[in-house]
């Protein structure tokens, strides 16, 4: 027993050390500040950017050549699809009256906004011990995935905000903190769909007034969408190129981190096969999370929505057609509500950094024995979220470890 521990011991400190070290010369070399400055960079808010730019102008969102044309007038910038509702455009237009530079360096700096308030929040749901506290900040901000979303402009540290707004007021007891939490998660629907499916735990809770609320304010911005982005032909677009794209299984390179891109890339030369393993990995995951919430009845609700909704972002990010590395900014959730309530518990912390250790090496393309490689370096991003994911079932289920030093 002892020689076990001090072995576990042994290995935590190493994959430790690992992880610090790693995740400091991602920092400071494939994430260096200067990247900031290339015309490459904020891709994705260039998209948004020229999207509300488009709405502006009062030409069509989701015509490729229009987008173009605009990008074109605006300096030629780099941009990506976009892909999002009208009703973000709509909301960015007071933005892009602003030269692009100008608004990108704001985009950044409420982007950094975003990523303190998340972290009080999540400090305040999912307090650490503080012997923990430091070593946690330190890698929550430099965790690849979270740094990746401000280098390209996304929205996820707002998505991220709103969740875990939703969670500290469903902790609420009264009503009017159980709509404030629907709208939350209704907002963050809009943003991306993915949220979406943590309406399931409203559901299955009978937070029905907060369930309400999140319906509502995702009809309110479709609304908003059709009266100020251009009316309803562009929303009809969204439905049939936006929302088609978003969910576009074919992408299979590396860039994708979903369960079927995984199968692909696995077994590549067997494409019928993969396809068929991927649907049945998929419907396995879906089921035994499903099971596991309708199961699940003896969490008080102090922590039942933060365990909810940390078991449904991991399921969500490893089915979901689409899953972009930059989703992973997510996968705080799920870390620090493992970590609240197990961080006594050395097999949990081992996997949280095993996790952890995926995320950086996705990022940074160590070289590995050919049929590691062949297992592993394609999909990094995915087996670092089938961790966590495997260990939130076992430990919601009644098999979890009930002593918390083991």
């Amino acid at each position: 027993m002892l020689f076990r521990k001090r072995m576990l011991h042994q290995i935590e400190v190493a994959l430790l050390f690992a992880v610090i070290v790693l995740s400091f010369a991602n920092f400071i070399t494939i994430f260096q500040p200067s990247e900031f400055t290339k015309a490459q960079q904020a891709t994705d808010f260039a998209a948004y950017y020229l999207a509300a730019r488009t709405l502006n102008a009062d030409k069509p969102l989701y015509d490729p050549a229009t987008v173009a044309e605009v990008a074109a007038q605006s300096g030629g910038i780099y941009y990506t699809t976009y892909l999002y509702p009208p009703f973000f455009a709509a909301l960015l237009r007071p933005l892009a009256l602003l030269p692009y530079n100008v608004a990108r360096i704001i985009w950044l700096l409420l982007n950094l906004l975003f990523l303190v308030l998340s972290l009080i929040l999540l400090f305040k749901i999912t307090p650490i011990p503080r012997p923990f506290i430091g070593l946690v900040l330190y890698l929550l901000i430099l965790m690849p995935p979270i740094y990746y979303t401000l280098w390209l402009g996304q929205v996820n540290l707002l998505i991220l905000l709103l969740i875990l707004g939703s969670i500290w007021f469903l902790i609420l007891p009264n009503r009017q903190s159980q709509v404030i939490a629907g709208v939350l998660l209704g907002l963050a629907t809009g943003l991306k769909i993915l949220p979406g499916l943590l309406g399931l735990s409203l559901l299955l809770r009978r937070r029905f007034l907060a369930l309400l609320a999140m319906s509502t304010t995702i009809l309110g911005l479709f609304a908003f969408g059709i009266s100020a982005g251009g009316g309803l032909t562009n929303t009809k677009h969204w439905f049939s190129k936006g929302l088609t794209a978003a969910i576009d299984k074919t992408v299979t390179n590396s860039a994708n981190q979903s369960v079927y891109a995984a199968m692909e890339r696995l077994l590549v030369g067997f494409p019928s096969l993969a396809t068929l393993l991927g649907y049945l990995c998929a419907a396995t995951i879906a089921s035994l999370t499903l099971y596991q919430l309708i199961k699940k009845s003896n969490l008080s609700s102090q922590e039942v929505f933060g365990w909810d909704f940390a078991l449904i972002l991991t399921t969500t990010t490893l089915i979901a057609p689409l899953v972009w590395y930059h989703y992973y900014a997510w996968l705080v959730i799920p870390m620090l509500t493992l970590l609240h309530k197990y961080h006594q518990v050395v097999a949990v912390r081992l996997i949280l950094l095993s996790s952890y250790l995926f995320l950086l090496l996705d990022r940074r393309k160590m070289p590995l024995p050919e049929l590691l490689h062949f297992l592993l370096a394609p999909s990094y991003g995915f087996y670092s979220n089938l961790l966590l994911w495997l260990l939130l079932l076992y430990l919601f289920s009644d098999k979890g470890w009930s002593d918390q030093r083991t």
